[in-house]
């Protein structure tokens, strides 16, 4: 899922598409937002709310995070493409 910030650095512009992109989408390509006021905390791998049952946890969990709200619920359930994409979202 392609994702940038905005520049006020306010949103997270995103959108899902089945086509990879050949270069970085501009902000116009990605028509979602995700207000960042909204988000309370970053949780991560296993501790998300993505995995429920905490003894099934899938493989690829150790590049998973979720974005939770005020009120305790996941907002936004990421998987990172690799070890370097998750440093980079989870750690600024």
């Amino acid at each position: 899922m392609p994702s940038q910030l905005s520049p006020n650095k306010k949103y997270l512009h995103y959108a899902e598409y089945t086509e990879l992109f050949e270069s970085k989408p501009t902000l116009d390509q990605l028509p979602e937002k995700l207000e960042l006021s909204s988000v309370a905390d970053v949780v991560e791998a296993f501790m998300s709310p993505m995995f429920p049952n905490k003894r099934e946890v899938p493989n690829f969990s150790g590049l998973t995070f979720s974005l939770v709200g005020h009120d305790g619920s996941s907002i936004a359930d990421i998987v990172a493409d690799n070890a370097t994409q998750y440093a980079e979202w989870t750690d600024g």
